[in-house]
């Protein structure tokens, strides 16, 4: 055999070596949910589920409202407001004025009552008294307290509520009459007695 011929023997046995292997893809491969499977720099393959139809809240809470489920129909709308278009957190904030305004019409249970009736946990009420400051403790765990004319109290839970209100509870002075509405909730901590998770409250007017 001559060296030209060696030569393109070569070149022919490289080619058909070459044809052996699989061409390479210039798309990576698309994972179930259409991210690609490779890796992220954090390790692991990532893939992300597509997000589901939005939840209309406000609509539900309509139709809360026209059942006069005020409870239910002030949470539908304050989720509603959390994902909101601007144009339309207006008639979400008025519509939240309106079931606030009926909810804190709603008549107070004589605390006496809340601490001894065992059916009204979880359940949510209203109760009505004055604010006493839970001191050291109640400031580092969230609570306050509801007193009557008869020293009788309540310990009321503030962790539910925003950061603006929780504000307005620590400014406020002993013996301010408040109304407080929220989930009466059974024993917990040193004190035997229900507590009172607030959701909502108001400061009233003095007797």
């Amino acid at each position: 055999m001559t060296r030209f011929q060696a030569a393109a023997a070569e070149v022919l046995l490289s080619l058909a070596a070459c044809a052996d292997q699989p061409p390479e893809s210039k798309e990576e491969e698309q994972g179930p949910w259409g991210q690609t499977s490779g890796s992220s720099q954090g390790g692991g393959d990532v893939r992300v589920a597509p997000e589901g139809p939005r939840e209309d809240h406000y609509s539900k809470a309509l139709g809360l409202i026209k059942e006069k489920r005020w409870d239910a129909a002030r949470a539908e709308l304050l989720s509603s407001l959390r994902t909101a278009e601007p144009e339309k957190e207006g008639d979400i904030r008025r519509r939240l004025a309106e079931v606030e305004t009926e909810l804190l019409a709603q008549p107070p249970w004589p605390l006496p009552t809340l601490l001894a009736d065992k059916t009204l946990q979880n359940k949510v009420v209203s109760v009505r008294g004055s604010y006493k400051d839970g001191g050291e403790v109640g400031r580092t765990t969230g609570y306050f307290w509801l007193e009557t004319a008869q020293k009788v109290r309540i310990r009321c839970s503030y962790g539910r509520l925003s950061l603006e209100e929780k504000n307005t509870i620590l400014s406020l002075k002993p013996g301010v009459p408040l109304l407080v509405r929220g989930e009466l909730k059974s024993a917990w901590g040193s004190d035997p007695n229900p507590y009172l998770d607030a959701d909502l409250f108001r400061r009233e007017k003095k007797p």
